[in-house]
């Protein structure tokens, strides 16, 4: 009789199986019953719905790229393909991506993953970067056509024109818009801003699902600018939002609080010459009631020796009184005279000894408060004149000009013109629409 093993039979089906297109590339929907995840990584569990129940496996390498943690219970829909293991001889299917079903599910997705960030500390207060008094440089990541760019810049201009804006613009909805926040996030850093606003204008919240991926959060945690999401929305926080070191609920927040005005800057500086002026005259204060203090010990230290030698003086004249030697009286007038003069002549000398140090520690105060002053006033004037020589309007007075595509980006370049391409020239008085007819590259 004819007869094949139950190897032979289960690599039959499993070729069967693993042949059909039919079987590859399948999305399939079902809840999950049972999840094992063994020590190898590997995770093991059951499909089922109403009337049937399918084994499914998904490897370690798989699993680890999940954004959220299956549970029991959950619906979900798996991709993969249909295989048979042959040692027990059950079909299964091998997924390579899981995804939750429904609106409930992908809420619980984004909520692990807010816990499971928040555990390894991406949002924690104390990783975030004190923001710069005054950054020289900033850069915007969102879309390089959006309105939420236009907002920025306006801003900007308007409160710090001599800043220096570098945009880097990438998708901010899609699919692969998550990444390309990243790599924009990434790339941004290394290009010596000081500051880095990452955001989008309103949207639904499909629309704002790019902003709550893992990659861009770890993309703000691991930034070494100082980070500010402005994604426009008020109600809902975004991962981005609490990965960034700053949150604004719109772009023009964000533009706002990057910044300050030239006033303010005139406060900030004024606050520290009040502080630098209350400071030097209590320090003054102190030097002089400490002066006095001193002074008035040694009064009463000179006091107390008149006393002691006007007692010996008594005591002397006793002597005298009693034994009546007149050359001897004599001589002990002579010297205690001598003594008197000379301890009033020490007396005056410690005086004015220490008038004179109270008159040279009062001038040297003095001369060191003005010394600050002056050099505070002369910061205060070499930082003016560093905001007038930046402002671009002056620049342009000098007779330069600015050009940009019709796409309002710049022109940095002859090279980046096109034969037959209208341009927009930006003089200090206006602007003119020009036409170019031709480019000539000069090499640098």
């Amino acid at each position: 009789m004819n007869y094949i093993t139950v190897t032979q039979l289960t690599n039959a089906v499993k070729s069967c199986l693993t042949g059909d297109s039919r079987f590859k590339n399948l999305y399939v929907r079902g809840e999950i019953s049972s999840f094992v995840k063994a020590s190898s990584g590997h995770c093991y569990m059951d499909l089922k719905d109403e009337k049937s129940l399918l084994k499914a496996v998904m490897f370690r390498s798989r699993f680890d790229g999940l954004s959220f943690q299956p549970e029991k219970g959950m619906d979900v829909i798996a991709h993969g393909e249909m295989t048979v293991y042959a040692p027990n001889g059950n079909y299964q299917l091998v997924v390579d991506d899981l995804l939750p079903a429904g609106e409930g599910a992908k809420a619980l997705a984004l909520k692990q993953l807010k816990e499971r960030l928040q555990r390894e500390g991406i949002f924690a207060p104390e990783h975030k970067l004190p923001q710069p008094c005054i950054p020289q440089t900033i850069g915007v990541v969102t879309s390089g056509t959006g309105a939420a760019l236009q907002d920025i810049l306006k801003v900007l201009q308007r409160r710090c024109p001599m800043v220096t804006v570098k945009v880097f613009p990438t998708l901010v909805q899609g699919e692969k818009a998550p990444e390309a926040i990243a790599n924009a996030i990434d790339f941004a850093g290394t290009q010596g801003c000081d500051l880095l606003i990452v955001g989008r204008g309103g949207g639904s919240k499909e629309d704002l699902d790019c902003f709550n991926a893992e990659c861009v959060a770890r993309a703000l945690y691991s930034c070494p600018v100082f980070t500010i999401s402005a994604v426009g929305h008020e109600i809902d926080t975004t991962i981005a939002d609490l990965a960034a070191d700053m949150r604004a609920a719109t772009p023009t927040e964000a533009a706002e609080k990057a910044t300050l005005q030239q006033s303010e800057l005139q406060a900030r500086l004024d606050q520290m010459i009040a502080f630098l002026e209350q400071n030097m005259s209590q320090r003054l204060a102190d030097k002089e009631q400490r002066l006095d203090d001193f002074i008035r010990w040694e009064q009463d230290w000179m006091q107390g020796r008149l006393y002691q030698y006007g007692q010996n003086l008594q005591n002397l004249r006793g002597e005298i009184a009693q034994y009546r030697p007149d050359q001897l009286l004599t001589n002990k007038q002579e010297r205690l005279q001598r003594t008197v003069e000379d301890l009033q002549a020490q007396m005056a000398n410690r005086l004015n000894e220490h008038r004179r140090l109270t008159e040279s520690a009062a001038e040297q105060a003095e001369n060191a408060m003005q010394h600050i002053l002056r050099e505070k006033q002369a910061r205060f004037r070499e930082l003016t004149g560093k905001l007038y020589a930046l402002n671009p309007l002056q620049i342009l007075q000098r007779g330069y000009a600015a050009a940009w595509h019709e796409n309002n980006t710049m022109l940095t370049s002859a090279a980046d013109a096109e034969p037959g391409e209208t341009i927009r020239i930006k003089f200090y008085d206006g602007e003119i629409t020009a036409r170019v007819e031709g480019t000539k590259h000069e090499q640098q």
